[in-house]
C-alpha cells in the first residue's frame, strides 16, 4: 500500500521531528522507494509550495545497499556542483 503526503503531513501524523521525517524521506528517495508526485500551494498562497511524496507504508532497508546508494548520491552531488575528485595523497619521499 502506498501513501501520499508532505513531510509536514508525516510530522503531524507520526509526531516525529521535522528533521527526522525529512531524513527518512531522503533515505526513501535515495533508495528509489519514494518519489515526488507533485506540489501543494500554501494556504495563504505565499511562500514555497510543499513537495508531495509517494512512498510505501512499509519497507525494509538493507544497510549495505543503503550505504552504496548514499555513496553514489554524494559522488553525483560532488560532480553536479563541479567539485573535482579528491587528489590522492602524495607518496612519501625518502
Amino acid at each position: 500500500m502506498k501513501k501520499t503526503m508532505t513531510v509536514m503531513d508525516m510530522v503531524a501524523q507520526t509526531g516525529m521531528e521535522y528533521a527526522t521525517a525529512m531524513g527518512l524521506v531522503k533515505v526513501m528517495l535515495c533508495l528509489g522507494i519514494a518519489s515526488i508526485v507533485g506540489k501543494r500551494k500554501t494556504a495563504n498562497g505565499k511562500g514555497k509550495p510543499s513537495i508531495i511524496y509517494e512512498f510505501p507504508t512499509e519497507f525494509a532497508v538493507n544497510i549495505d545497499t543503503l550505504a552504496q546508494k548514499v555513496k553514489e548520491a554524494l559522488e553525483a552531488e560532488k560532480v553536479a556542483k563541479g567539485k573535482p575528485e579528491e587528489p590522492e595523497a602524495p607518496a612519501e619521499v625518502a
